[in-house]
């Protein structure tokens, strides 16, 4: 037979393992709940980003329909139809990603202001984009266009995310 402390010590070594093999067990549950968390936030921000990008398209569409049928229905000059159709497409944009893609329960004032800011240096980095690239750098006009297109999209998604459209 075997000696009492020898059994105690077999019972403790068993104890030992078991609760070791829970709180790997637990340890890995954690884990795989992080992953499924990150994985849902990452499947999240892909479909806010695609959601982004086709509100984005509409408000394009809106704006060269828009334009074009001021101009070549209504007989208005170039410039005004720009900025009337620039205006609508604003609002496109707006209402789209306030609702579409950031879920925005309920739009305030702020919304409205922050959005407003956001579009106007989105539009003095356009301008100012041909005039560094054209006139300081000597490049054709069609890399500030490829540039505008590149990064007033990318930093239009992420302030209105943490800024124009942020929660709390």
């Amino acid at each position: 037979p075997s000696h009492p402390s020898t059994h105690s010590f077999e019972a403790l070594t068993d104890c030992s393992l078991v609760c070791r093999w829970g709180l790997n067990t637990m340890s890995l549950q954690k884990s795989h709940k992080a992953d499924a968390s990150s994985e849902s936030q990452l499947v999240e921000t892909a479909a806010e980003v695609s959601r982004f990008t086709i509100v984005g398209i509409l408000a394009t569409l809106t704006y060269l329909t828009a334009s074009n049928a001021m101009m070549f229905l209504a007989g208005m000059k170039p410039v005004m139809a720009s900025v009337g159709a620039y205006l609508l497409g604003m609002i496109v944009s707006f209402f789209g990603q306030s609702r579409i893609t950031f879920k925005v329960g309920k739009v305030t004032p702020s919304h409205y202001y922050r959005f407003a800011v956001l579009s106007f240096f989105g539009l003095l980095f356009s301008y100012l984009s041909v005039i560094v690239v054209v006139d300081y750098l000597g490049q054709h006009a069609f890399w500030a266009t490829i540039a505008t297109v590149v990064i007033i999209p990318a930093a239009s998604y992420l302030i209105m995310k943490v800024w124009v459209f942020a929660s709390g």
